[in-house]
């Protein structure tokens, strides 16, 4: 009989020598993780495992700001009288 012993999994890339801890972003969604050096995406395969999805981001596409809006257009209120 083994032992198990309770821990944290840390889940790691497979293009890195050594391998690069992966990271969450909220515009990948909860099932997907980044490798920081490359920008591949691992897809979480269910048993808390990541495997290589085959896609590749751009780093400038993960950003915590918010997209670029259109030009806003700019409305004047005047005070109205009633009699």
């Amino acid at each position: 009989m083994s032992a198990l012993v309770a821990g944290i999994i840390e889940a790691t890339c497979a293009c890195c020598t050594p391998a690069r801890e992966l990271l969450h972003h909220v515009q990948l969604g909860p099932s997907r993780m980044l490798c920081p050096e490359t920008g591949r995406t691992y897809l979480d395969r269910g048993d808390g495992v990541y495997q290589s999805d085959g896609e590749l981001l751009a780093a400038d596409l993960l950003s915590d700001r918010p997209a670029r809006t259109p030009e806003k257009t700019r409305i004047s209120l005047e005070r109205a009288t009633f009699a």
